[in-house]
């Protein structure tokens, strides 16, 4: 984290504005989670105001290898921020620019202080949440496709054949799917035994 010498200003300036801020609206939705959240623009579009009158500005800038710098700056000078970095799904400029508004999103909430994202008190940061697909309603009426009959996904829309004996609640197609459970797995890394040289004990990388 990094910090002008003094943030008196900003911290005052920082408490009106959470006074002030509406809360706001969540209207987008994780098709995976089916978890709620306010987009990058409804986030943008709130603050925006409230920043201005209480002498506020945020800057998000870019840093490359997918790291992004965010700063809360007050109009007399005083600044606090921070990095933030993250993995890209697909390594293309495609891929590089969902990530960056991930991070955005994520980083501007975090650094006004207000919620943005429904509490999933770290299910899915611990793995501890699969993604919940609700049984298929009678409007996802199956479609003719040149493989037979077939539905359309409800995350990209395309139409594809649900396999044999989950018709009843299949909702996304199979590559939807292998994305929802592409998430990383912990490493283990070898400690080595000063007793022995090719022996040892392993421990999780998340640990450290």
């Amino acid at each position: 984290m990094i910090t002008s010498p003094t943030i008196s200003l900003l911290a005052k300036a920082l408490k009106d504005f959470q006074a002030d801020v509406p809360k706001i609206a969540k209207n987008s939705t994780n098709p995976f989670f089916h978890s709620k959240y306010a987009s990058l623009d409804d986030i943008i579009s709130a603050v925006r105001a409230p920043l201005a009158k209480h002498g506020l500005v945020v800057s998000q800038i870019p840093c490359g290898d997918n790291r992004l710098l965010t700063l809360l700056i007050h109009e007399q000078g005083e600044y606090i921020g921070d990095e933030a970095s993250t993995c890209p799904a697909k390594n293309d400029p495609q891929g590089a620019g969902s990530a960056i508004t991930y991070m955005r999103r994520y980083a501007l909430s975090a650094i006004l202080g207000i919620a943005a994202e429904d509490d999933d008190d770290g299910n899915v940061a611990n793995n501890n949440h699969q993604p919940h697909y609700e049984p298929v309603k009678a409007t996802t009426s199956p479609v003719a496709t040149s493989n037979g009959m077939g539905r359309p996904c409800q995350s990209c829309g395309a139409n594809y054949v649900p396999k044999p004996g989950t018709e009843s609640f299949s909702t996304i197609c199979i590559s939807c799917y292998k994305k929802s459970k592409s998430a990383p797995k912990p490493v283990s890394i070898p400690i080595p035994n000063p007793n022995a040289e090719y022996e040892g004990d392993s421990v999780n990388a998340l640990d450290f």
